[in-house]
C-alpha cells in the first residue's frame, strides 16, 4: 500500500536545523549534533538507538526533498553548479550528498526552477520538479517498494505535508540537545492547520507524532460583542513606506492573549470600512484591516494611481513586519485576492492561510482575451460618459453568465437607467473602478509554481451565488491551475456585507463558514 512518512530528528527545545544554514553549516549551526545518535547507535549503551536507526535508513519507493536539501544555491541555475559539502569537506560534485547519496532511490527537488535530472551512483536520481508539492504528492512514482514516499525535509516541506494532511505517519527523534534557535517544526504561529472531516482509511500511525499541530480549533459559531465595551480596542496606525503612508487598524491585542495570529481582511478597491459587518463576528481574535495605498485614508506620493498587486504585497509585507506577529491569516475579496496571491508568491513567509475570494483574474480563462476586451468596453465607457454609463457596462459585464463572445462586445452600451443610474456626466475621471487604474489587477498572471511551493496553505473561494459569472469562473480555474478544489462560501461576491455601500450579503453565515475554513475543518462544497 502507497504511504507518505517523515522521519526527523529534533531537539530539547523543539527545533529539527539550527539557525544560519551556509556552506559551513549545512544544517545550521549545532544543527549536526540532532544526528549524532545514528552514527553512535553501535556504542555500548546505545543500543536503544539502533531500531530508529534502521527505520530512519529503511530503503523508500522516493523521497521529496526542498531545494534547500540539496544545496545552498538560489535562483536560476547557472550552468552546472557543482559542489557539495560532506562530513570531511568541500568536494567537486552535485549538491550536498556526494557522487553515492544515501537515497538510492528517485528524489524529487521541489524548486521554482527547472532543470534536467541528475543521475548520480547507487541508484540516486534528483528529479527538479516545478509544479508543487500537492500535485506531486498526488502523482507518486510508479512501482518500487509500494511506492513508499519519505517527506526527507527541510522543515517547511514537511509543515505543507502536514497542512495538506497527507502524513500517515510522522517519527521524530528528541536528541538530547538545546539548541536555542533555528527552525522550527511545531510552532502554532507557523503551521496553518487542514483537520481531516472523516477518519482517515488507513490505521491509526503508531508513531512518536502524528496528523496535525497547531492550536485547537476555534468554535465554528461567529463571536460577536455583547455590548460596546466588550467589544477589541480598536487603534488606528499609519505605516509609512517611502512612496505611500498606509493606514491600518487593529482591533484587539497584539500580541493576543491566545498566541493565535492576526487576521488580516483586504480588498482592493474597496478600503478597511467594507469589512465592518464581517470583522463584528471576530471579536474573539485579534482582526487588521487597512486601505490599500492611494484609496481611504492611505496617500501615496509615488506619481501614479496605477493598483499594481505586487506593490501592495510589498506594502502589506511591511505592514506584517510593522505588527510584529507574523505569520498572518489573511481572507482577501477581490482585487485583495489577487493582492493576496501576489503577496504568497513575493513573501509566503508572511501568510499562514489565506483565503482568496472570487479573484477577478480573466487570465486565467479560456475566453481572456474577450473577457478583457469586455473591461476595455467599460473603463472606455465611463472616460467618454462619466460615471452611470461606466457603472452600468460594469454590472452588465460583471453580472453575465458564461464566457464573453464577440456577440457580447458588439452589443450596444447599457442605458444607466436600466439600473437606476444617472445619465449625466459629472465630470469625474478618477474612480478607481472604473478609469482603469485597475487593470494591473486584472491582467496579473498567478506564479502557480511559487503558489504550489510555498508553505502557505492557499484556499480559492467563490459564493453559490456567483456560479456562472466572471469572478467564480476565475477562482474555478485558478484552483483548478493549482490542483485545489473549489471552496464554496454563502452568498455572492459581496456576501460578507452587511449593508456597506449599500450591497446587503449573508454576513453572519459568511463568517461561519469563514471560520470553518481557516481552521481546516471544512468541506469544499457547500452544503445546502
Amino acid at each position: 500500500m502507497s504511504r507518505t512518512t517523515a522521519h526527523l530528528s529534533i531537539s530539547f527545545d523543539g527545533f529539527v536545523a539550527g539557525p544560519d544554514q551556509s556552506v559551513d553549516h549545512p544544517l545550521g549551526v549545532g544543527g549536526a549534533r540532532l544526528h549524532r545518535w545514528m552514527f553512535t547507535a553501535d556504542e555500548p549503551g546505545s543500543e536503544a538507538a539502533v531500531p530508529f536507526r534502521d527505520e530512519f535508513q529503511r530503503p523508500m519507493g522516493a523521497y521529496v526533498i526542498w531545494r534547500n536539501m540539496f544545496g545552498p544555491v538560489r535562483g536560476a541555475w547557472e550552468g552546472d553548479w557543482r559542489g557539495w559539502w560532506g562530513w570531511w569537506g568541500w568536494w567537486g560534485w552535485w549538491g550536498w550528498w556526494g557522487d553515492d547519496p544515501p537515497y538510492h532511490a528517485p528524489v524529487f527537488v521541489l524548486t521554482h526552477h527547472s532543470r534536467e535530472p541528475i543521475e548520480m551512483e547507487g541508484g540516486t536520481t534528483f528529479h527538479f520538479v516545478t509544479d508543487g508539492f500537492r500535485r506531486r504528492l498526488r502523482r507518486r512514482p510508479e512501482g518500487g517498494r509500494g511506492c513508499h514516499v519519505r517527506i526527507a525535509g527541510g522543515t517547511s516541506t514537511v509543515r505543507q505535508a502536514l497542512a495538506a494532511g497527507v502524513l500517515d505517519e510522522l517519527v521524530l527523534d528528541v536528541a538530547p540537545v538545546l539548541l536555542g534557535a533555528g527552525e522550527r517544526l511545531f510552532d502554532p504561529s507557523t503551521i496553518p492547520v487542514r483537520r481531516r472531516s472523516r477518519p482517515p482509511s488507513h490505521p491509526s500511525p503508531s508513531t512518536s507524532a502524528t496528523g496535525s499541530a497547531g492550536p485547537p480549533d476555534p468554535s465554528a459559531a461567529p463571536t460577536r460583542s455583547k455590548s460596546p465595551q466588550e467589544r477589541p480596542v480598536t487603534t488606528t496606525r499609519t505605516l509609512e513606506r517611502p512612496d505611500a503612508a498606509i493606514v491600518y487598524d487593529v482591533h484587539g491585542d497584539l500580541p493576543a492573549a491566545d498566541r493565535r495570529p492576526p487576521l488580516l481582511m483586504i480588498g482592493q478597491p474597496m478600503d478597511a470600512t467594507g469589512f465592518a459587518t464581517l470583522r463584528s463576528f471576530f471579536d474573539d481574535r485579534t482582526v487588521v484591516t487597512y486601505d490599500p495605498r492611494g484609496l481611504g485614508r492611505s496617500t501615496r506620493t509615488d506619481g501614479t494611481a496605477a493598483q499594481r498587486p505586487e506593490q501592495q504585497a510589498d506594502d502589506l509585507d511591511a505592514l506584517v513586519e510593522a505588527l510584529g506577529a507574523g505569520p498572518v491569516d489573511v481572507f482577501a475579496s477581490s482585487g485583495g485576492a489577487v493582492t493576496g496571491l501576489a503577496w504568497v508568491a513575493r513573501h509566503p513567509e508572511d501568510i499562514r492561510t489565506l483565503v482568496a475570494h472570487e479573484p477577478p483574474l480573466p487570465t486565467v480563462l479560456a475566453d481572456a482575451e474577450h473577457a478583457l476586451a469586455g473591461e476595455t468596453a467599460f473603463i472606455d465607457a465611463y472616460h467618454a460618459r462619466g460615471w452611470g454609463h461606466g457603472m452600468a457596462t460594469f454590472i452588465a459585464y460583471t453580472s453575465r453568465r458564461g464566457e464573453y463572445t464577440e456577440a457580447y462586445l458588439s452589443q450596444e452600451l447599457t442605458d444607466p437607467a436600466a439600473f437606476g443610474m444617472p445619465s449625466e456626466d459629472d465630470g469625474g475621471r478618477d474612480d478607481p473602478l472604473l478609469s482603469g487604474a485597475a487593470r494591473a489587477v486584472t491582467a496579473y498572471e498567478p506564479d502557480v509554481e511559487a503558489l504550489t511551493a510555498a508553505p502557505t496553505r492557499v484556499v480559492i473561494a467563490a459564493g453559490v451565488e456567483s456560479k456562472g459569472t466572471i469572478t467564480w469562473r476565475t477562482s474555478a480555474a485558478l484552483a483548478d491551475r493549482l490542483g485545489l478544489e473549489l471552496t464554496q462560501f454563502p452568498s455572492h461576491h459581496g456576501g460578507f456585507l452587511g449593508g456597506e455601500f449599500g450591497q446587503e450579503g449573508q454576513p453572519e453565515a459568511f463568517a461561519v463558514r469563514l471560520r470553518e475554513v481557516l481552521a481546516g475543518t471544512h468541506d469544499p462544497t457547500l452544503a445546502s
